[in-house]
């Protein structure tokens, strides 16, 4: 998307042996990213978590824009603005609260982070999500980001998502 790309990160995961790079190289836009189409999945009444990575404030500083996006089948959308801190970021989506307009929110860490950020005209299907997008704009087209510098791991959609331990 952009002037992204994305590579596998074998030294930065948080489950598994790997995790993704999302990072940008080009200089014609701001825009980079990544998105992953799947199956028709139901979301309703389920929660979905993922972990994104920034490895410096040089990094951080130059994301103007982090937002993850659900698609349904028709290709209607929720997307959410992500607030990014150096380091591992964990965010809950909690999707069942989707459909309910005022009461949209992602979790950050397991404290309130934010309301849905906007949608599409019509509100996406819950029971027929076909799309995830991952997307990032930076503050000027010649920004780069290095592959690495920005890492997903972890996404898990579950009806309850529990965490022993401290990392």
């Amino acid at each position: 998307m952009g002037d992204g790309a994305i590579s596998l990160n074998t030294i930065d995961y948080k489950q598994g042996n790997a995790a993704i790079n999302i990072y940008k190289t080009g200089t014609s836009t701001t825009v980079f990213g990544a998105e992953k189409s799947i199956s028709p999945t139901n979301f309703e009444n389920k929660v979905f978590a993922f972990w994104i990575y920034v490895n410096s404030n040089s990094t951080l500083s130059k994301l103007n824009i982090a937002r993850i996006y659900l698609f349904d089948s028709a290709g209607n959308y929720h997307y959410w603005n992500l607030r990014l801190k150096v380091g591992w970021n964990k965010f809950v989506i909690i999707p069942n609260k989707i459909a309910e307009r005022d009461v949209n929110y992602v979790w950050e860490e397991f404290h309130l982070y934010s309301r849905e950020e906007g949608a599409s005209a019509t509100a996406p299907d819950l029971t027929s999500i076909t799309k995830i997008r991952f997307y990032f704009e930076t503050f000027s087209a010649t920004d780069t980001i290095a592959e690495g510098s920005l890492v997903i791991d972890y996404l898990v959609l579950g009806l309850r998502i529990t965490q022993n331990g401290g990392t």
